[in-house]
């Protein structure tokens, strides 16, 4: 990823990020509270290693306005991104993945898709439908 990037005291490095490419799921996941309840939150994401550092900033971060990477003892810990861009609000208003369902009732919210097609079941041994949300009828 070309990342232009500049050096801040007290640990964090500002990241420049590029223009959002796409909307999946992990990116759907981290920044749906800022798009649902309409606040800027903070996002903080633990980096295990190369390869979730490259899925943080390529999948979740060009989301958003403002992206630091934290270090400790030199090695990057963590990024923080807040401040979600106003197209990555449009494009949570768009977006048909199942997926949204299941946000959208994790955040509690009465909206939904206008063609949910989402169901959450599961079938029991003798083949009837189990529903993963009790009381819930699909």
């Amino acid at each position: 990823m070309g990342e232009s990037c500049k050096k801040a005291e007290g640990g964090k490095e500002k990241i420049q990020v590029g223009p959002i490419g796409y909307l999946n799921e992990l990116a759907l996941f981290f920044f749906a509270g800022s798009a649902i309840l309409s606040v800027d939150m903070l996002v903080n994401l633990p980096i295990r290693n190369a390869f979730s550092r490259e899925r943080i900033l390529c999948d979740v971060a060009p989301h958003f306005e403002e992206v630091k990477l934290i270090y400790r003892e030199d090695r990057p810990e963590s990024v923080n991104m807040r401040m979600l861009r106003p197209q990555a609000k449009k494009l949570f208003a768009q977006c048909r993945s199942p997926f949204k369902a299941l946000v959208l009732d994790l955040y509690r919210t009465s909206e939904r898709p206008a063609n949910e097609t989402f169901a959450c079941m599961r079938q029991t041994s003798s083949g009837s439908n189990l529903s993963i949300f009790p009381g819930r009828r699909t």
